[in-house]
């Protein structure tokens, strides 16, 4: 069970909230244990579908090699304004700038106020592109598909 919403105003996942669940469920899989595991938010519950040992295998050696990479370069990575590109239809570079900037006109600080560590390494939407913020995305976008649709476990 986690604390606190697991959906955004508009009611759009937060996925973010979703991701230590996301590594004890590839866990499970890549070690032959095929499940869907369901996250108990109190406001949602959603569940991340059954994965095939070999994907779940993979996607973990992914992991790992960012967090290699990671522990000799600060990444160009943060997971709110990730999410927020990969869910934006129309304008994704917008909705990350947004999300990792701010936006003054509606009160919102920004992933990047939320997080030193951010501020240091990457001080502007720019600088965390320029870094390579775009080839970190495939990390994210592999628990937002894992996600089955609202309603529809098994």
């Amino acid at each position: 069970m986690l604390n606190g919403a697991l959906l955004t105003k508009d009611g759009a996942l937060r996925h973010e909230k979703l991701i230590p669940a996301w590594i004890v469920h590839l866990l499970a899989n890549a070690d032959g244990l095929a499940m869907q595991s369901r996250i108990i938010g109190a406001d949602a519950q959603p569940v991340l579908r059954e994965l095939p040992r070999e994907e779940a295998a993979a996607l973990l050696d992914q992991l790992l090699l960012a967090m290699r990479s990671g522990m000799q370069a600060p990444l160009p990575i943060a997971r709110k304004t990730a999410y927020a590109w990969l869910r934006s239809e129309k304008n994704p570079m917008n909705a990350a700038r947004d999300c990792y900037e701010g936006n003054p006109f509606a009160h919102a600080p920004g992933e990047l106020g939320e997080d030193p560590c951010l501020a240091r390494a990457w001080p502007s939407f720019e600088a965390l592109l320029a870094g390579g913020f775009e080839h970190w995305l495939p990390l994210y976008q592999a628990l937002a598909d894992a996600v089955l649709p609202m309603g529809t476990a098994e």
